[in-house]
């Protein structure tokens, strides 16, 4: 640490102390994987690697309190990293919903009727956007693909 930021730290007010129960295992789990801001993707993968990790190990026993505060805090971290780096993208609309589901699944319009719609033609007006689902219709896609029928209904 160089001369001046050495002496900002030893400046700076002392804060009350946060008591955490067997200092030894937090500060040894720091050590393993440091409580620092994540800034890259591999640090990101790096600490949810150690998440679940921890999570596994103590999956079938209680979680001593130093574990506890330590995983909040790099649980906090890989929050604060993918909000910043992951934003979702703007709700899709309805018929585009449906053609990447379509995709996904390697299915045709055709594969829709009659579980989902009545005839091929209003497949075919639903996704171009010429023709709403009715809510019968929405619930026999929500069914077909295991989603909230109301991804397939216009707001």
């Amino acid at each position: 640490m160089n001369m001046a930021v050495s002496k900002i730290v030893r400046a700076a007010p002392q804060p009350k102390r946060v008591q955490i129960p067997d200092k030894e295992t937090f500060l040894a789990l720091n050590e393993k994987f440091p409580l620092a801001s994540i800034h890259t993707e591999s640090q990101s993968e790096a600490a949810v690697e150690m998440v679940r990790y921890l999570e596994k190990h103590f999956l079938t026993r209680k979680m001593p309190r130093a574990v506890r505060e330590y995983l909040d805090t790099l649980l906090v971290l890989i929050e604060e990293y993918q909000q910043k780096h992951f934003r979702l993208p703007e709700r899709v609309s309805p018929p585009a919903f449906l053609k990447a589901l379509l995709e996904m699944e390697g299915l045709q319009q055709s594969d829709l009727v009659p579980g989902c719609f009545s005839q091929k033609s209003l497949v075919s007006e639903y996704l171009a956007g010429k023709r709403p689902a009715t809510w019968v219709q929405a619930k026999a896609l929500g069914k077909r693909f295991n989603v909230d029928p109301v991804l397939f209904m216009e707001r």
